[in-house]
């Protein structure tokens, strides 16, 4: 049970001390570098929300992905470090927050865990290094023999099937960017091209509609606007036409 921060891994992995100076003892007496097509990473939050970053310098959340990059980019100039491609960028083939229920010491609340997956999509989108952004798990994990929990609780469902709140807006994440100035959203379910924005004012119950924007191919969206204080704000997605 070693615990190794991810920067630390790295500058290790490429024989560089604190400063990335290189290191030519022991272990690195004979180093060569290694190639790659990419970083695989898993910036887990836990506690903490999609858009902070960790304390340590040496750790990296989805909110400081930027010192990640960095060290990367550091060892690929330094030719510590081989890359296939002119830099590498990140595939996060695992993120999620466990929830409270079931565990009860390290999980957010079911609104917690909606509200911070749909903004850590967001997230990850507006980072252009990140190529990949995977959610886990599906199904939370069950409970040990001794009902003690073990494994994994971040499903988009309890371990009975049962879904959670974040199940009805995982197909269809939207967040407003209030600092930018930006609505954006994703249709994951492929069936949509465009997506129709609507508001609605403080006081009132009607909902206008106030744009439509197509979605990328990988069906993103985004729109940068004056945005009402004290308004709410939808977006539906369209059936894609042929």
């Amino acid at each position: 049970n070693a615990r190794l921060r991810p920067l630390e891994f790295l500058r290790a992995f490429g024989c560089v001390d604190h400063d990335f100076k290189r290191l030519r003892s022991g272990r690195c007496r004979n180093f060569k570098p290694a190639t790659a097509d990419g970083f695989a990473f898993h910036p887990h939050g836990v506690l903490t929300a999609p858009e902070a970053a960790f304390r340590n310098r040496d750790d990296v959340s989805l909110g400081s992905l930027s010192r990640l990059t960095r060290v990367l980019d550091r060892l690929q100039r330094a030719k510590r470090l081989r890359a296939t491609t002119r830099r590498l960028y990140l595939y996060l083939d695992e993120f999620g927050y466990q929830t409270d229920p079931p565990d009860r010491l390290a999980g957010v609340s079911l609104t917690r865990q909606d509200q911070w997956l749909q903004r850590a999509a967001y997230q990850a989108w507006r980072n252009k290094r990140v190529k990949m952004f995977s959610q886990y798990l599906w199904f939370d994990e069950p409970r040990s023999l001794n009902n003690v929990f073990g494994g994994w609780q971040s499903g988009l469902r309890f371990n009975d099937g049962k879904p959670k709140p974040a199940l009805k807006h995982f197909a269809t994440p939207f967040v407003m960017d209030t600092k930018r100035g930006r609505l954006w959203g994703q249709v994951r379910r492929r069936d949509a091209d465009t997506v129709t924005i609507e508001r609605r004012l403080r006081g009132s119950s009607r909902w206008r509609t106030i744009a439509v924007r197509r979605t990328d191919a990988r069906g993103y969206w985004s729109w940068t606007t004056r945005l009402i204080r004290g308004a709410s704000y939808r977006y539906r997605a369209a059936e894609a036409t042929s």
